[in-house]
């Protein structure tokens, strides 16, 4: 799938990376750097396939200190997406560059 057809599959909307909420709650957790987790009794979640360098943890707990909620953070959360825009982005340079020149000589 080339570089912009993925885009268009991702953010049909030009929303997605413009606003915190878009039209779509599943992308909205995609593209959230933290992710709910199981944490019972200090017992961390399962690792994943793919390590990363850090993790930071968010508890969530009551009034008796029990907790309630977890979340880990993804460090490789939308990588995919990412790559792509970067791929882009170096061939718009280039095509700007490449349209200067030619306006220069």
């Amino acid at each position: 799938m080339t570089g912009p057809s993925k885009i268009e599959e991702f953010d049909s909307n030009s929303t997605m990376f413009r606003y915190p909420i878009s039209m779509d709650a599943s992308l909205d957790y995609q593209k959230s750097t933290f992710k709910s987790c199981d944490l019972i009794k200090g017992k961390a979640p399962k690792e994943s396939k793919k390590t990363s360098k850090s993790n930071i943890f968010l508890l969530i707990h009551d009034g008796n200190d029990e907790i309630v909620e977890s979340y880990v953070s993804d460090n490789e959360a939308l990588n995919e997406i990412h790559d792509v825009l970067k791929e882009l982005s170096e061939q718009l340079s280039g095509l700007h560059f490449g349209l200067k020149s030619d306006l220069i000589r």
